[in-house]
């Protein structure tokens, strides 16, 4: 079956349209988390692999409720069980991140567990 020149335009809009609900999207999501941040200590849970990247997961409470996050691993930056610092939105705590000094990714742990 042939595809027409319309049927290539509109997959092309719609591929287009949908990127653009992703991209703006995750725009909200970092105002409202910069507007809004809080900060908490969390504790890292366990490492993962995807896509070829080394991962983390971690928790933390805020309101009284566990949450969870997680991030991309650098070399010999943290093990399971540290404590580390995570900045969460107050009007939706999902929303969160780990927060690094001075933008130096690596240098966020604070604590290691006794």
């Amino acid at each position: 079956m042939r595809k027409s020149k319309k049927d290539t335009v509109i997959y092309l809009l719609c591929s287009i349209g949908i990127m653009s609900i992703f991209y703006i999207g995750g725009g909200f999501k970092k105002r409202s988390l910069d507007k809004n941040i809080e900060y908490s200590q969390a504790v890292v849970t366990r490492f993962y692999g995807f896509g070829g990247q080394q991962n983390f997961n971690y928790t933390f409470f805020a309101n009284k409720k566990e949450y969870k996050g997680g991030s991309r691993y650098y070399y010999n930056s943290v093990n399971v069980g540290d404590t580390i610092i995570v900045g969460y939105d107050t009007t939706n705590p999902k929303n969160n991140k780990v927060c690094s000094y001075e933008n130096v990714p690596h240098l966020y742990l604070i604590k290691k567990p006794k």
